[in-house]
């Protein structure tokens, strides 16, 4: 590619050669890596799923994984409940 030259994203994919895009507005769950501050916040979901509760607040700084803790909760709930 050329600087300063006018690429679509099918451009981009093939210079890096990827196979989808890398980045969009909604996590991609498929990646999930759970760190220690994610385990934690994992585990403290499944507690509460466990134990009934009915609503939960997650709360935390912009990009510190609350997209993407949650929607593990029904994969490992169901691993550990059934």
């Amino acid at each position: 590619m050329e600087p300063g030259s006018s690429t679509g994203p099918d451009d981009l994919l093939s210079h890096f050669g990827l196979r989808e895009p890398p980045f969009g507005i909604t996590p991609d769950t498929s990646f999930f890596y759970a760190c220690a501050s994610s385990q934690e916040a994992l585990n403290t979901l499944l507690i509460a799923v466990a134990n009934g509760e009915g609503f939960l607040k997650i709360t935390g700084e912009v990009g510190t994984g609350k997209d993407a803790v949650v929607p593990q909760v029904p994969c490992y709930a169901g691993r550990q409940l059934g």
